[in-house]
């Protein structure tokens, strides 16, 4: 599975929206925009630093074993 689909499928799973998990990042000194979770999930962009995709994991419940 590619990160992508791997992304998208972690927030399908959380219920969350984008803008929601964007202001759970900045609360956690992290600042990403919706847009740029989307183009993450969508695969328009090459997987992020290992510390943006913790912080999106942790936000959206996802776990190691995943």
């Amino acid at each position: 599975m590619n990160y992508a689909k791997m992304l998208d499928e972690i927030i399908k799973k959380s219920e969350l929206s984008l803008r929601q998990i964007s202001k759970r990042c900045e609360d956690l000194n992290l600042k990403i925009t919706p847009s740029y979770i989307s183009q993450l999930k969508n695969g328009k962009l090459p997987p992020p630093s290992e510390e943006v995709s913790l912080i999106l994991a942790k936000i959206c419940g996802a776990s190691d074993k995943q």
